[in-house]
């Protein structure tokens, strides 16, 4: 930019101050402070000096604003000051930013889970489908600072900063309020623009980062399936990572959930609770041996790393008036005095005396239903222990793949239930699949179905169309 560098030298050399050798040093230095590795050679000569200040504050984001900024302090009423402000929006219209500025907030949000500003993110740009860059904290803010705001609304930066104090303590939120109002202060922002009210304590953050893949048969063959994966805050709105138009076989599933645990990574620093939701011919498929990682030789399987619970797509296909016994019972589980009797065991067939217990409504009978041996393969549902609980809305089944390892199963799972309930099963099996060791482990071995009747994805949420009635 040879133009417009020579001009802006020009413009610094009409301040008289800047044509003081020891001006320029002192500014240098504190260019240099914000601008780590900018590297300016220093002469006697005011015109060959400020030609390299401004060609390096061209080369760095912010640092043009900063040079302003600075020169501000020895000439604080100079014309030239507003012409190099309007050169900058012209140069940089996506930063507003001084580098000072922009390196403290990102200091100020070091540390603050990414799970939090992944969220906050979200509900600022809610059509931003994906995340910028590589989903780092440095990428969403630079993202947010880009964006133009709203007459008579705070910048998205700033409602971000906001949304993000509302899920920190007193000391974190009044750190980001004292760096947004200087901001504020130095754009001439009108005060009382964003709502720094903490989050109402009736409303409970729920931390977990949900990764849910729903896998469809192709109506056509019989090896073949349609895979969407979405990623979920807590109880905030879905996002797609992956939407199949094309079939895939099942190992071609497997690769693609890997490529889309590279997309969630960027969501979270924690694992993952991968809810994987399976038509019944893959209901029995060990998907929690499935690798994790992608990287060349990587054996780390996905049990392990993430919590993976099955779900049933029969279910979900079902009708909303044939949830009501599957709501009733996962109220049930989620009843912190629920604790007896709430494991059933079933061989996979299904036991008379079992069906003949169980309660319509959900009102009584299990919640769990732990089968004594492996299910077996199936195209589709049959008439057996499995299909029997998703009628009668049992919300949790499992059993062990190896039919020498039903007995453990069976001890650890009355164990678990017994002591602290159902609802630690998910992170309880997450624990033994992380200790398994190779072989017969029942680690390895493990499958749980864990439907959750509070999160209904989204595209089972809303009612079949049906055909007009006469």
């Amino acid at each position: 930019m040879p133009d417009v560098s020579e001009r802006l030298r020009d413009e610094l050399l009409g301040i008289d101050p800047l044509r003081l050798r020891a001006t320029r040093d002192h500014l240098l230095v504190q260019l240099e402070q914000s601008h780590k590795g900018l590297a300016v050679p220093q002469t006697d000569d005011a015109r060959a000096d400020l030609a390299a200040i401004a060609a390096a504050c061209l080369t760095r984001p912010g640092a043009l604003r900063d040079l302003i900024d600075q020169v501000r302090r020895f000439a604080p009423a100079h014309p030239a000051l507003d012409r190099l402000a309007r050169m900058a929006d012209v140069l940089f219209p996506d930063e507003w930013l001084t580098g000072g500025e922009r390196a403290r907030l990102l200091a100020g949000l070091t540390g603050i889970d990414r799970a939090v500003l992944v969220a906050a993110f979200r509900d600022t740009v809610p059509l931003d489908a994906n995340l910028p860059g590589d989903g780092s904290t440095a990428d969403l803010t630079t993202r947010l600072e880009s964006l133009v705001g709203v007459d008579d609304e705070a910048p998205p930066l700033l409602a971000f900063l906001a949304r993000v104090a509302k899920r920190l303590d007193v000391v974190g939120a009044a750190r980001l309020r004292q760096w947004t109002d200087e901001v504020a202060a130095r754009l001439g922002l009108a005060p009382g623009l964003l709502d720094w009210r903490p989050a109402p304590d009736a409303a409970p953050v729920d931390p977990t980062t949900y990764l849910t893949v729903i896998v469809r048969p192709d109506a056509l063959t019989d090896d073949r399936y349609l895979l969407s994966v979405w990623v979920q805050h807590g109880n905030r709105a879905e996002h797609p990572l992956l939407i199949d138009d094309h079939l895939r076989t099942v190992g071609e599933v497997a690769t693609a959930l890997r490529v889309a645990l590279r997309g969630a990574a960027r969501e979270t620093d924690d694992p993952l609770t991968i809810e994987m939701v399976l038509p019944r011919a893959l209901i029995t498929e060990p998907v929690d041996q499935w690798t994790a990682g992608d990287a060349p030789g990587s054996r780390e399987e996905l049990g392990a790393r993430h919590t993976v619970v099955l779900r049933s797509l029969d279910r979900l296909r079902r009708l909303p008036r044939e949830r009501d016994a599957w709501r009733q019972r996962w109220a049930r589980l989620n009843r912190a005095a629920e604790r007896e009797r709430t494991v059933q065991v079933s061989a996979p067939a299904g036991p008379r005396q079992w069906r003949a217990d169980r309660a319509g409504d959900g009102t009584r009978g299990p919640l769990v239903l732990a089968l004594d041996g492996p299910l077996p393969a199936a195209r589709s549902l049959q008439n057996d222990a499995f299909t029997a609980a998703l009628t009668a809305g049992v919300p949790v089944l499992v059993w062990s793949r190896h039919a020498g390892l039903g007995p453990t199963m069976l001890d650890t799972v009355l164990a678990v239930a017994g002591r602290f309930g159902p609802g630690r099963l998910p992170a309880e099996v997450r624990r033994i699949r992380m200790l398994a060791g190779v072989g017969d482990d029942l680690g390895r071995h493990l499958s749980l179905v864990w439907d959750d009747a509070d999160r209904i994805p989204a595209e089972f949420r809303a009612p079949p169309l049906r055909a007009p009635q006469r």
